[in-house]
């Protein structure tokens, strides 16, 4: 019953990683499935079915993630599990029915909800490596021009190379994402650049406590290019984590991003994922 109850766990989770091709529909040889995109970001129906043309799943999606009522079938119509998801973190369990008994309803709590601290941003769940049943690592492109309402002002980008310029965050070199090295000073200017995007390195796992996926950004690095011409460079990288306190202060209220979460900044917009990307790399 573990193992069936993992699978099940495991098929919802592995939707958003088929999605992130930005396609209207997905076909290949496990299954097919259609859904709906606003600038470039999933949000709307999302419907998929097995090879012999049975429903697989169907739900809904907000800036990437599943919301509201998401329901599974196995390849002969049965329905093997009905989930009302509050936030992506966060879901209730419609069916299999959790049996009427008060330890059990217990065990079943939601162990996790969605906090702001003093900082202003939202704290982590805190998940052990025993819990974590399957990874990858993935780096992405938010390019500015399919991102103009969130980054067409430049305002993170100039708030950001300000904080470096005066040694308030820490910058890396960009030769190497793995924040070793620093930058050096002459690899850092901006003089004749014009900024295009960011590169995200992240990591998506699946808690097996939870019952849920989820991706943490590890490190940002802006992306620019020499005025008059097309060529491209990385800046430098940035350790997400030490960016949270940071972003949590820059504001992002009045983009007008359609989330049915409240956007205060633009550490709201990483958390929830408020953004079109691109996958350009990826690792177990």
């Amino acid at each position: 019953m573990k193992t069936r109850a993992f699978f099940i766990a495991f098929a919802i989770t592995l939707l958003p990683f088929f999605l992130f091709a930005q396609k209207m529909e997905y076909v290949d040889s496990l299954f097919s499935c259609s859904y709906e995109t606003e600038n470039g970001i999933i949000n709307g129906k999302y419907v998929s079915f097995y090879p012999n043309g049975q429903k697989k799943a169907e739900g809904n999606f907000e800036n990437n993630y599943r919301i509201g009522l998401w329901i599974l079938w196995d390849k002969d119509g049965k329905m093997l599990t009905q989930r009302n998801y509050k936030n992506p973190f966060v879901f209730e369990q419609k069916y299999p029915e959790i049996p009427n008994n008060p330890s059990i309803k217990l065990l079943n709590q939601a162990i996790y909800e969605i906090t702001y601290n003093d900082k202003g941003y939202i704290d982590y769940f805190e998940v052990t490596e025993n819990v974590i049943v399957w990874s990858k690592r993935l780096w992405r492109f938010i390019s500015k021009e399919n991102n103009q309402t969130l980054l067409g002002d430049d305002l993170l980008f100039h708030k950001l190379h300000k904080a470096v310029m005066q040694g308030a965050i820490t910058a890396y070199a960009a030769s190497s994402d793995d924040f070793m090295s620093l930058a050096a000073p002459s690899d850092i200017n901006i003089e004749n650049k014009e900024f295009v995007g960011f590169k995200i390195k992240e990591d998506w796992f699946f808690d097996n406590e939870r019952l849920v996926s989820e991706a943490r950004p590890l490190g940002i690095c802006p992306v620019v290019k020499n005025k008059g011409s097309n060529y491209t460079m990385d800046l430098y990288w940035l350790y997400y984590p030490e960016l949270r306190d940071f972003l949590a202060k820059i504001s992002a209220a009045n983009k007008e991003i359609s989330s049915s979460y409240q956007i205060n900044s633009f550490e709201d917009v990483f958390f929830f994922r408020c953004f079109q990307s691109e996958i350009y790399k990826e690792s177990n």
